[in-house]
């Protein structure tokens, strides 16, 4: 069987960003990084008119890495890249996206964690998540000889 974040020349693929901002954001980093052209999105643009050679040098990496970007995303993400110009605003626009997905769920979080109460006569092991039918039992502890050390 096939390892789907290989490709048959051994190349890493990324896989594609759904949902997990942070695990993908460092791993298409360093796809970034192997294939040199993360500077595209580390460095800001050189100046054409002091450095020719390094704005086209520059130019063809962002091409290369932008082009990259849009096809590392899930379908849903394309058109908040697609509005962007550079892999830069791209990499910006995905982050802020992110973000605000991250810091709305905490206050969901935040205000349901405000909201929770325990019903009159329940018990802490009830309340919390613990047994709730015949057939839950708590997990054995480990025993020295079955410890695993890493």
């Amino acid at each position: 069987m096939t390892d789907p974040t290989h490709s048959e020349s051994n190349e890493f693929r990324v896989e594609k960003l759904d949902n997990d901002y942070a695990t993908w954001a460092v791993l298409f980093q360093a796809s970034l990084e192997d294939k040199e052209l993360w500077e595209a999105i580390a460095d800001p643009q050189p100046n054409a008119e002091v450095d020719a050679a390094g704005a086209a040098a520059w130019a063809k990496k962002d091409r290369r890495a932008f082009g990259r970007l849009k096809m590392s995303v899930a379908l849903h993400h394309l058109p908040t890249v697609q509005a962007c110009t550079s892999s830069k605003a791209g990499w910006d626009a995905l982050e802020a996206v992110f973000k605000t997905k991250n810091n709305a769920r905490r206050l969901q979080l935040t205000q349901e964690f405000a909201l929770l109460k325990m019903k009159p006569g329940e018990t802490l092991l009830g309340y919390s998540g613990g047994p709730r039918s015949s057939n839950w039992r708590w997990p054995r502890q480990a025993t020295p000889a079955t410890t695993t050390r890493c």
